[in-house]
């Protein structure tokens, strides 16, 4: 018996508050222009980025999300 070690790299979209999102139409969010309150970054394999958008109280899966701007 023999172990196999295998590496890889995963890479996921971080959302920083103040950003200006938009839906895309994999989304629930209607269309529109969203500004983001936070981010909570994956911990494990598998998890999704969670993204936090003004005036609501959930979060959202931040690959269905697309960066358009930032707010100052």
């Amino acid at each position: 018996m023999y172990k196999k070690t295998i590496e890889f790299s995963v890479t996921f979209k971080v959302f920083e508050p103040g950003d200006i999102v938009e839906a895309t139409r994999a989304s629930p969010l209607y269309p529109g222009t969203y500004k983001v309150l936070g981010c909570n970054e994956p911990r494990n394999y598998g998890d999704d980025v969670i993204v936090f958008i003004e005036g609501f109280d959930r979060g959202f899966n931040g690959a269905n999300l697309s960066l358009v701007g930032r707010r100052a």
